[in-house]
């Protein structure tokens, strides 16, 4: 039978049935949880700027600076389904290594901040 957890400080991995957690690779891997993986390394509220008014659609812009990372984070904003528009171009968000530029458009609404995490990227290995 193989061995399939470890469970050290800061460190835990389970492995799929029939592989070796010692040996596994990480698509092998059920969990993979060490001090870097998935760390959020910042979160708070971003500021929105209205950009645009097109009728009744609102286009607002903000930046969100974070500490330079190796590759662009993953990340997690808070846009509810409030602001979803009916042409389905609802948000957009370009991801850079120290910042991520988000664009919202909003039907009939304001939009003063959106909530906000970004993540360490999972890197193999």
């Amino acid at each position: 039978m193989a061995k399939r957890v470890i469970i050290r400080p800061g460190f835990i991995r389970v492995s799929r049935p029939g592989y070796d957690v010692d040996t596994a690779s990480e698509r092998d891997l059920l969990l993979s949880l060490g001090a870097r993986n998935n760390q959020i390394i910042q979160r708070g509220q971003a500021t929105m700027t209205l950009v645009n008014q097109a009728g009744a659609i609102n286009t607002y812009q903000s930046n969100v600076w974070f500490p330079t990372q190796a590759t662009a984070p993953d990340f997690w904003f808070g846009i509810t389904t409030s602001v979803v528009t009916n042409d389905g171009t609802t948000y957009t968000v370009v991801s850079y290594t120290d910042h991520l530029f988000v664009e919202v458009k909003v039907v009939s609404a304001t939009l003063t901040t959106v909530p906000y995490l970004i993540f360490r990227k999972r890197l193999s290995g």
